[in-house]
């Protein structure tokens, strides 16, 4: 219930700020998605070596949290790379795509929260 939760506001917020997603965009968000899921995977069991549910469980949860906004942040940041460098967009859509990548770069890739994880 909590994951489908999770990825509805992520779309939620996917299209009220950013709308339609570009196809490159999309790609980046599919590519970090399975990258991220990968190196936390390997982390978790290989690292840490879990080996109870509950253990397993908390690190998962932990994990979708960061992995969303680490998404959330990819996606600012795509969409603010495209639109400094089209000319002719509406500045709503630049300033707001500016503004979210930024919130999200130093509010939640704060490197206390990674140093967390990686104990």
């Amino acid at each position: 219930m909590a994951y489908c939760c999770l990825i509805l506001l992520g779309k939620f917020i996917q299209r009220l700020v950013f709308g339609e997603l570009r196809v490159s965009e999309q790609q980046h968000i599919k590519d970090k998605f399975w990258n991220f899921v990968f190196y936390k995977f390997i982390f978790v069991f290989g690292v840490i070596n879990v080996q109870y549910m509950d253990e397993v469980v908390l690190w998962c949860s932990w994990f979708s949290v960061l992995g969303f906004l680490h998404l959330l942040a990819q996606l600012c940041k795509d969409r603010f790379e495209y639109v400094s460098n089209v000319v002719g967009l509406c500045i709503n859509n630049g300033l707001c795509s500016l503004i979210c990548y930024y919130f999200c770069k130093y509010t939640f890739e704060h490197p206390c929260l990674f140093a967390h994880t990686e104990l």
